[in-house]
C-alpha cells in the first residue's frame, strides 16, 4: 500500500507522516495538487520511488526523508506494471519528480518547492536487492524526467548505487540549464563516483554523464561527497537500531540557504542541510522497527 494524495488543495494540512514497507508502489505519491507537506518517512520503500511527484503537483515540502533498507528492491524493475501509476516499469528512486506521465507539455506543470530533503539509499552492503544494481533502471537518489520542474534546496541525495541523480530527459535539462528548473545548495553522494550524476544517453543527445557533473558542480549548485552517507550519520544501517543523528559533519550541518522563494514563511529557516540536523524532529513517534511493534496494545 501507499498514501496516495489526489489533487488535494491548499487549505490541507499533511504532516508528520511514515509510510512503511510498500511493496510494488511508491511511499507517497502526489498526484496534483497544491498542498503543503512537512515531516514526511517514507522506510524500507520496496516500489518505483519514496516520493512521486507528478500531474501538476505544487505545494512546498520541508524535513523529507526517505530511507531504502537493502533487503527490498524495486519490483517494478521485475517486470511488473502498475498501470495507475504509469512510471514505465524502469525506475527506482528517493525522489521521481515528472510533469505528467501521459503528455509531458501538460498543463498545470509539476512545480514542487522543497528543502531539507535526506534519502538515504541501500549503499552496497550484504543482501543487496539487485535492482538497486540494474543500470538499465532509471535510478537515483534524485530522478527527473517527463519535463521536470521544480526549486529544490538544502538537501542531501545518498546511497544509490548507480546514481546520485539521474537526469531522463533533454527538456528537463533545458529547464535546469534556463533556470526554469533549479537545485542548490545540496550534496550528492554514489558508491560509485563516476556515476554520481548520470544522463539518459538517448533522451539527452550530446550530453555526456561527466559534462553533466562538471556543469553542476563547477557552477556551484551541488556538491559531491566521496565519503557517502555512512560517515554523515552516527549508526544508519544498524536496522535495530537505527541512528541516524548527524555526526562532525561540516558539509550538511551548515551552508542552508533560504533566499527568494525559500523565504516563505512555511519554511522553517534551518541553518543545515538535508532532513536531519541539530533539531531531531524524529524523535518521540518515528519507528524503525514497525513489524515489532503492537499498535493494538501499546506499552
Amino acid at each position: 500500500g501507499a498514501l496516495t494524495l489526489e489533487g488535494v488543495g491548499n487549505k490541507s494540512i499533511v504532516e508528520n507522516i511514515q509510510v512503511s514497507y510498500t511493496k510494488s508502489q511508491s511511499s507517497f505519491k502526489f498526484y496534483g495538487g497544491a498542498f503543503n507537506a512537512r515531516n514526511l518517512i517514507s522506510y524500507a520503500c520496496g516500489g518505483q520511488a519514496d516520493f512521486y511527484l507528478t500531474k501538476g503537483y505544487s505545494g512546498s515540502m520541508q524535513n523529507i526523508l526517505a530511507y531504502r533498507h537493502p533487503f527490498v528492491g524495486n519490483t517494478a524493475g521485475n517486470g511488473n506494471y502498475n498501470n495507475y501509476d504509469n512510471v514505465y516499469n524502469k525506475n527506482t528512486a528517493g525522489i521521481l519528480i515528472e510533469n505528467n506521465p501521459d503528455d509531458s507539455n501538460a498543463q498545470p506543470y509539476t512545480f514542487p518547492v522543497i528543502s531539507n530533503v535526506t534519502v538515504i539509499g541501500p549503499h552496497i552492503q550484504n543482501g543487496l536487492a539487485p535492482e538497486y544494481l540494474n543500470t538499465a533502471l532509471r535510478s537515483g537518489a534524485l530522478v527527473t524526467t517527463q519535463n521536470a520542474r521544480f526549486k529544490i534546496r538544502n538537501s542531501v541525495f545518498t546511497g544509490f548505487p548507480v546514481s546520485g541523480w539521474y537526469l531522463d530527459d533533454q527538456q528537463t535539462a533545458l529547464n535546469f540549464n534556463s533556470k526554469i528548473a533549479e537545485l542548490g545548495f545540496s550534496v550528492f553522494h554514489c558508491t560509485d563516483t563516476a556515476r554520481t550524476f548520470q544522463v539518459n544517453p538517448s533522451a539527452v543527445p550530446g550530453l555526456t554523464a561527466s559534462q553533466f557533473k562538471k556543469f553542476v558542480l563547477e557552477a556551484g549548485y551541488a556538491k559531491e561527497s566521496a565519503q557517502g552517507a555512512d560517515f554523515m550519520y552516527k549508526d544508519p544501517f544498524n536496522y535495530e537500531n537505527i541512528d541516524l543523528t548527524v555526526k562532525d559533519a561540516p558539509l550538511i550541518l551548515s551552508g542552508a540557504n533560504f533566499e527568494g522563494i525559500f523565504a516563505n514563511p512555511f519554511f522553517n529557516k534551518v541553518s543545515y542541510i538535508g532532513a536531519i540536523g541539530n533539531d531531531n524532529w524524529l524523535q518521540g513517534w518515528v519507528n524503525f522497527t514497525p513489524l515489532r511493534t503492537n499498535y493494538n496494545n501499546p506499552q
